[in-house]
């Protein structure tokens, strides 16, 4: 991990098995991202970029026919981190 005086950076890497799906993966690091949340409690603004357009677009609209329960585990740490704060 990185920091600075005006931000702080955090990077991560983790390897997904084999056979899961860009999909997953893309929806997966997020949920891992916003679970990092935990270690920034003073900060008052979190970004996290993603370039993947199916991801964000199942986040903004709740549903995804594919991973459903991976979506619902995403909304759950949300809420929970939103609920911390």
């Amino acid at each position: 991990m990185q920091s600075s005086k005006s931000s702080k950076e955090m990077k991560l890497s983790y390897r997904m098995t084999d056979n899961v799906s860009i999909y997953a993966g893309e929806l997966s690091a997020i949920k891992v991202a916003v679970t990092s949340i935990k270690q920034f409690p003073d900060s008052k603004k979190i970004v996290i970029f993603s370039d993947s357009l199916s991801a964000i677009q199942s986040i903004e609209t709740g549903h995804t026919a594919s991973r459903p329960s991976l979506l619902r585990q995403l909304y759950e740490v949300i809420i929970v981190i939103h609920g911390d704060s």
